[in-house]
């Protein structure tokens, strides 16, 4: 049953890469994609259940001050909350935690007390975003976001337009390091960094 379950997400993923509609393939990957892509990658990770205790964590962290960083985040946000509804993963309940996080301020003040899971990182999160992956490394957070120079920065779950389509990009050694473990058909359909 699970196996049925886990080639119908593929599929769903699958056709979402091939087939996003062309008039949404400017530059940017559209927030309600980005979302349901997330998701239906996180549900390839053999390990989460082992990993999660309680209820899935998932924050999205934006640089407070920086006006880009707070709307990306609220339009972000918005089509996650959307997106999950009475969502699970590997039996989990989810959940969402918007986190303004001060430019000068400790990365450590998102992790205190909210038991993240994993973490969107919006754009235009400047130099903070370097300390904060390190951080979501030591702290053994997935990490993910649409900006590809996060990927440089210790990012483990990134999202492209390639030829107009939303490409996944797994960053196999720094999501292995944080206890990460995604199916090989997951693996296959992505772009994978070593």
């Amino acid at each position: 049953m699970r196996s049925k379950i886990k080639i119908l997400v593929l599929t769903t993923l699958v056709m979402l890469l091939r087939f996003m509609p062309e008039g949404l393939a400017a530059t940017e990957i559209p927030a309600d994609f980005q979302a349901i892509i997330f998701l239906k990658v996180l549900k390839f990770d053999r390990s989460l259940e082992a990993r999660v205790k309680s209820d899935f964590t998932i924050g999205i962290v934006h640089i407070d001050g920086s006006e880009s960083s707070k709307e990306h985040c609220k339009e972000i946000a918005g089509k996650f909350k959307e997106k999950i509804g009475s969502e699970k993963l590997h039996g989990k309940s989810v959940r969402l935690v918007e986190i303004a996080m001060p430019a000068t301020a400790d990365p450590a003040v998102v992790f205190d007390a909210k038991d993240l899971n994993a973490l969107y990182v919006c754009k235009n999160m400047g130099e903070p975003a370097s300390k904060l992956l390190l951080m979501a490394k030591e702290k053994k957070v997935l990490t993910y976001s649409d900006s590809r120079d996060y990927l440089d920065k210790g990012l483990s779950i990134g999202i492209k337009l390639e030829s107009g389509k939303p490409k996944i990009i797994i960053n196999k050694k720094v999501s292995d390091e944080m206890g990460a473990s995604f199916d090989p058909r997951l693996l296959q359909l992505a772009e994978v960094l070593e």
